[in-house]
């Protein structure tokens, strides 16, 4: 069975983004202007991911936030699954890091979020050094699985985080057990209501635990009809089932809608790339050609000319191109109207 944990934690980071450092990177919240408004640069990161290697990443957050004092900084989320060791998950955080400073020239909070079962992987930090020249870049994560037994205290039970937690790692355990994973869904979503959790978020936990916890067909319908009963049985209404199957076909049209977009704009900035690629082997042709045709008529011309020549834009060599005509010297070609020298 496969689960759309990539969708799933795209909404939930959004959703949940102040929640998210409030519980596990206090120190950061407590230093981020909560009034002002953050901004995801999911585009700018969609750019990050075509140059860099990622790996087995689910979802990644970039987001522009400004701090108390007034300062423009960026927080890098980046969630990860991860079944075993990778030697090269800490250098790819370096990369991500780099990237983004190298663009805005501005400070960066990398957090990795590790979504695997292997206790002992723990890379929180990359390291390079040199005779005598070192980097190291340092940079907390939170593991899910830290959570399970005595890690699940009675204030992450209560914190939205608290079944998102639940809901993946009942995932990862049940990927080849429909029955039980059908049972872990009914439960998670069964505990949502007595927790307290508003409308609003149970709708958003509702919606995390269903894409996490995806059921073949058969055990889809079982799912429907426990959660109809319990509704019944108990006076409530998570989710109208008209309501769950039009929230459910809403949300993947404009998933889908959303996927088609940046589609779009990816295959436009290919497109952009190969005509500036293009332009410039046109141009360095041009010029090649120019040199030719001058040391033609002129002989082996001085290195100062040919300099020139291989700086020259498309105006300049066609000017160029001009005065080789009726020019004697080859002086001549570099002192018309419009100068080049």
């Amino acid at each position: 069975m496969k689960s759309n944990y990539d969708q799933a934690w795209k909404l939930i980071l959004e959703k949940y983004f102040q929640s998210l450092l409030e519980l596990f990177v206090p120190e950061a919240a407590r230093c981020i202007d909560w009034q002002k408004p953050h901004d995801f640069l999911d585009k700018e990161l969609t750019a990050l991911h075509r140059q860099a290697a990622i790996g087995n990443k689910l979802a990644d957050k970039l987001v522009k936030i400004f701090t108390i004092d007034g300062n423009e900084a960026y927080v890098l989320i980046h969630v990860e699954v991860q079944g075993a060791k990778e030697k090269e998950f800490s250098a790819r955080m370096f990369e991500y890091y780099y990237r983004i400073y190298d663009k805005h020239r501005k400070p960066v909070l990398s957090l990795a979020i590790l979504t695997d079962l292997n206790r002992n992987w723990r890379p929180a930090i990359y390291e390079q050094s040199l005779w005598g020249c070192q980097l190291s870049l340092k940079y907390p994560i939170i593991k899910l699985i830290d959570f399970e037994g005595k890690g699940f205290t009675p204030e992450i039970e209560k914190h939205p985080f608290g079944p998102i937690i639940k809901a993946h790692l009942a995932a990862i355990r049940t990927r080849c057990h429909p029955q039980l994973r059908y049972e872990q869904k009914v439960n998670l979503v069964k505990k949502l209501y007595p927790l307290g959790f508003s409308g609003d978020d149970i709708r958003a936990l509702y919606d995390f635990i269903d894409r996490a916890l995806d059921l073949p067909e058969v055990w889809e319908e079982e799912y429907m009809k426990a959660m109809k009963q319990y509704e019944e049985a108990n006076d409530i209404e998570l989710m109208s089932p008209t309501e769950r199957y039009g929230y459910k076909r809403g949300i993947q049209e404009n998933l889908q809608k959303v996927e088609e977009s940046l589609q779009k704009v990816e295959e436009s900035q290919r497109e952009t790339e190969e005509n500036r690629q293009k332009a410039e082997q046109s141009l360095q042709l041009s010029r090649k050609f120019a040199l030719v045709v001058l040391e033609k008529k002129f002989g082996r011309l001085p290195a100062p000319y040919k300099q020139k020549i291989a700086k020259a834009s498309l105006e300049e060599l066609v000017q160029i191109d001009k005065y080789a005509e009726t020019a004697t010297q080859i002086e001549e070609v570099f002192t018309g109207e419009i100068s080049i020298i």
